[in-house]
């Protein structure tokens, strides 16, 4: 049976979602990082390359499918409640963090049409968004690395948030996030 009471977890689909984005964008930053270990237009460099892109997009697809969940469920309340400047703050970095997984590799994308290139999608081709412009391919990619730098200090800033709330503050904002340990019950 389950409990009437105020929801202490994200939903699950949601929780799942978070932390397999977090495990996408690692892989996502590092192969751009390491593809230079590589000469540039190599096998492995381009294979790091277009992994990069398809990644990139399963990251923008799934951050569609956490804000539809995100919106369903709500927020569960963080138990004690913290300062309102506190949850502000949260709520703002919140946004830039979806801001970030929708921008940059739509970004990408465009980038590559920019330049006359479709991405491909684990075989599969992706339309077209835009013809190709030579202009403004410098433009998104300036965008596009200029938005994934900042990740950097918004996913540390995310992080760091989260684990002093957790060992400072001793809330449960790292708990809401974590599947539940316990089974439920079941009616007999």
């Amino acid at each position: 049976m389950h409990s009437l009471g105020p929801r202490v977890r994200f939903a699950a689909p949601l929780i799942a979602l978070h932390w397999v984005t977090l495990i996408l964008i690692a892989c996502v930053y590092a192969l751009m990082e390491f593809r230079s270990i590589f000469p540039k237009g190599s096998p492995n460099y381009l294979l790091m390359r277009n992994w990069h892109y398809a990644l990139g997009i399963s990251i923008w697809l799934m951050t569609f499918a956490r804000l539809g969940i995100r919106i369903a469920t709500g927020r569960p309340a963080i138990t004690p409640r913290p300062p309102s400047w506190q949850e502000r703050a949260a709520w703002v970095v919140e946004v830039l963090l979806y801001v970030l997984l929708l921008s940059v590799p739509l970004l990408g994308w465009l980038m590559m049409n920019a330049g006359d290139r479709q991405p491909w999608f684990f075989g599969l081709q992706l339309p077209t968004l835009m013809q190709a412009n030579s202009e403004l391919r410098p433009q998104f990619k300036q965008w596009h690395i200029w938005i994934a730098d900042v990740g950097y200090a918004l996913i540390a800033l995310h992080a760091a948030a989260a684990l002093w709330h957790h060992f400072v503050q001793r809330d449960d904002t790292i708990k809401r996030m974590m599947f539940s340990r316990r089974r439920p019950s079941r009616w007999l």
